[in-house]
């Protein structure tokens, strides 16, 4: 299925560096992006706290610490200065008010978070929501020096233009939840994982941002794919979908889960 909207067909996730892949997207082209990137997390690892105690607790307690070499960056300039550069390529290709919706944290070393934001509004984004996910059934603070991370922010923005009408379905989001208005606070589980990613996100966290700012037959960008949550969710609501990974690994996941998706009904999301 070929849109003249890139230069690649969609409905399909492309194995190389999201550099590349952008130079192949038009300008002004994307109705919706959803980006989970590094969270450059990973230089805790250097410490010898985190690489000693820390991973004799993890052993005993049977928890998986958050270790990815996509995730590690020289410095934090290094990951300001790519951060800057994904950033403004999703500016480049969203439509005027398209939408974007990118996972975060705030690391110990005021990192992640902090940095999204700084470049959210050097590209002249304009914020519309920070939202919070709760995770009922985060894990629990190996070091014990400091409160649980039992959550994560998604921050919402929009490509402002003089032309152009973002989209943001109110209606069908507070149908969904049970009449009442979506909050900017979404209770959802994690979800057990059979494929090797440390961080895979729920479906029903893309289906939320989908049903929210696209409409039917729209096209959706993910150029951190993973393990393909963002194109799973993208064909269960009847949108379109392009994207990529650098790792052939999560590529063949995302393969793995597109050629086994059921033909069933989508859930309603309660009470979030």
């Amino acid at each position: 299925n070929s849109l003249m909207m890139t230069m690649l067909p969609t409905n399909s996730i492309y194995q190389m560096d999201c550099f590349e892949f952008f130079r192949q997207i038009d300008d002004n082209s994307i109705n919706l992006v959803i980006a989970d990137p590094p969270y450059y997390t990973t230089q805790w690892i250097k410490r010898k706290y985190w690489g000693e105690q820390v991973k004799e607790l993890a052993g005993i307690k049977n928890i998986a610490r958050f270790e990815a070499d996509w995730d590690k960056f020289d410095s934090e300039e290094a990951y300001q200065q790519f951060t800057d550069k994904w950033i403004s390529e999703f500016y480049r290709v969203l439509k005027p008010k398209g939408t974007i919706f990118v996972h975060s944290i705030l690391s110990g070393e005021w990192t992640g978070l902090p940095n999204v934001i700084y470049s959210l509004k050097q590209n002249k984004f304009k914020m519309l929501n920070m939202i919070n996910w709760l995770k009922p059934n985060g894990q629990p603070n190996l070091a014990g020096v400091r409160f649980a991370f039992c959550s994560e922010q998604i921050l919402w923005a929009c490509k402002e233009t003089d032309e152009g009408k973002m989209t943001f379905n109110y209606q069908r989001l507070k149908t969904m939840n049970n009449g009442k208005q979506m909050r900017d606070f979404w209770r959802i589980p994690t979800e057990p994982s059979e494929y090797e990613h440390p961080s895979p996100k729920p479906i029903k966290l893309a289906k939320i941002m989908i049903e929210a700012s696209s409409n039917e037959k729209d096209l959706v960008l993910d150029c951190f794919m993973g393990t393909g949550t963002t194109a799973v969710a993208s064909i269960m609501l009847n949108r379109n979908y392009i994207g990529c990974d650098n790792n052939q690994d999560y590529i063949k996941i995302c393969q793995k889960r597109i050629n086994g998706l059921p033909n069933t009904k989508l859930e309603q999301f309660m009470e979030l």
